[in-house]
C-alpha cells in the first residue's frame, strides 16, 4: 500500500469519525430534550405511545453506541464498520418513531450510504476470541435494552437500562481490541538463522531469531522481525532478506499493521531512503561508533583519554579474554549477575532488553 492510499484511508476514517460523533450527539441531546409536539400528536394516532418512547429510549441508546464505535471508526476496524451500518439503519427508524423527525433520519441515511461507498477503506481485523465473546456480550446488552425500551417490564425497570449499557460499552470495547500478534514456531526460527546467515546486513539483524516476539515473511524470501507492545508494532532493524525483497517487505508491513490496528514502528535502520520515500518521520536516537579492526590504531592525540583509560585497566589487572557464552555462562553465573546487580542498581533503571536479545 502506497503512501497515498494510506494518507487516504486515514482521512476517510477520521471523516466519518468525526461525523459520527456530531450527529451521535445531535441524536442522544434530541432524543433527551427534543419534542415536536405535532408530529407526536400525528403519531400517537398511528402509533401506541408505548412504542414512540421506546424510539425515543432507542435513539438514546444509539447516539451513545455510535460514540463508540466512532473509536472503531477511526482505526478502520471491519467489525465496527458492520456494527455501525446496523446502528445507522436502526437509528433511521428510532428517529422516524420517537416523532417523525426526517430531518434527524436523513442525516443518518446520508452517512450510512457515505460510509458503505468507502466500504473498502474499514477492513482492520479484531482478536477473534475478544470477537466472539464481543458479539455475545453486545447481543445481551441490546436485548436488554430493547426489552426496555418497547416491552416496558415492570420488574427490570428499575436495573435493566445501567445493566445494559454497562454490557453494551463492555462489548464493544472487546470488538474494538487490536489482533494479538501470533507467536513465532520453531520451524520460523530456524527459517530466518538461515536467512540472517545469508542476508542480515543490519548490525542487530542477529537479534531478531531470539530478541523478537513475531515474524511477518513476505514471500517466504524476506521477513520482519517485530514484538507488539499494546498497539504498537516494533520491528528490529530493517527486514531481512534479498535487497529487492527486503526493500518491499517495507510497505508490506506497513500494509500488515493496517490491517491489523497495529501502529508499526521500526527501530535502528541503516537507509532511511526507503522509509522517507513511505514518509515515515525518522527519529535519531543516538550515534553509534563503528569501528574498522583492521585498521583501527590507538595512536594520536585523539586517543589520548582511550589510552590512558587502558592503562588504568591494565594495572588493576583487568584482562579481555573472548570466550564462548554457555561457558562463561555455566561457569561464572552468579560473578556476572552480581555485577550486572550492581550496575543496574547504580543506574536505578531495570535491565536493558529491546536491543540486546529480547525485545522486551
Amino acid at each position: 500500500m502506497d503512501h497515498d492510499l494510506r494518507m487516504e484511508r486515514r482521512r476517510v476514517r477520521l471523516f466519518f469519525a468525526g461525523l459520527l460523533v456530531i450527529s451521535a450527539a445531535l441524536d442522544i441531546v434530541g432524543a433527551l430534550l427534543v419534542h415536536r409536539q405535532t408530529r407526536s400528536e400525528v403519531l400517537e394516532t398511528l402509533l401506541p405511545a408505548t412504542v414512540t418512547l421506546g424510539g425515543r429510549a432507542g435513539a438514546l441508546l444509539s447516539g451513545v453506541a455510535l460514540l463508540l464505535l466512532a473509536v472503531g471508526i477511526a482505526r478502520g476496524k471491519r467489525i465496527a464498520f458492520r456494527l455501525t451500518v446496523a446502528v445507522l439503519i436502526a437509528t433511521i427508524a428510532f428517529e422516524l418513531v420517537k416523532d417523525l423527525d426526517f430531518e434527524e433520519a436523513s442525516l443518518f441515511a446520508w452517512i450510512l450510504f457515505g460510509l458503505w461507498w468507502f466500504r473498502h477503506h474499514f477492513d482492520a481485523d479484531s482478536d477473534p476470541s475478544r470477537l466472539r465473546w464481543g458479539l455475545v456480550v453486545f447481543a445481551a446488552g441490546l436485548t436488554g435494552a430493547l426489552l426496555y425500551a418497547f416491552a416496558g417490564a415492570n420488574w427490570l425497570l428499575g436495573t435493566l437500562p445501567l445493566v445494559s449499557y454497562a454490557l453494551i460499552i463492555a462489548a464493544l470495547t472487546l470488538l474494538l481490541r487490536p489482533m494479538l500478534a501470533p507467536r513465532p514456531a520453531a520451524a520460523e526460527r530456524e527459517r530466518l538463522h538461515v536467512l540472517i546467515n545469508t542476508w542480515g546486513r543490519n548490525h542487530i539483524s542477529h537479534l531478531a531469531a531470539h530478541g523478537a516476539s513475531s515474524y511477518h515473511w513476505v514471500n517466504g524470501e524476506a521477513c520482519v522481525a517485530f514484538t507488539l507492545r499494546g498497539r504498537t508494532a516494533l520491528a528490529l532493524g530493517d527486514p531481512i532478506g534479498p535487497p529487492g525483497i527486503a526493500r518491499r517487505a517495507i510497505p508490506d508491513f506497513l500494509s500488515y499493521c493496517d490491517r491489523q490496528d497495529w501502529i508499526p514502528a521500526f527501530y535502528q535502520v541503516d537507509e532511511p531512503a526507503p522509509y522517507r520515500e513511505l514518509n515515515l518521520t525518522l527519529v535519531p536516537i543516538g550515534a553509534e561508533a563503528i569501528l574498522q579492526p583492521a585498521t583501527f590504531e590507538l595512536t594520536g592525540k585523539k586517543r589520548a583519554d582511550l589510552r590512558y583509560a587502558i592503562h588504568r585497566c591494565e594495572k588493576a589487572g583487568v584482562r579481555c579474554v573472548f570466550a564462548p557464552g554457555p561457558e562463561v555462562a555455566a561457569e561464572h553465573a552468579e560473578q556476572v549477575r552480581a555485577v550486572s546487580g550492581r550496575w543496574l542498581q547504580s543506574r536505578h533503571s531495570p535491565e536493558l532488553g529491546y536491543s540486546l536479545g529480547t525485545l522486551a
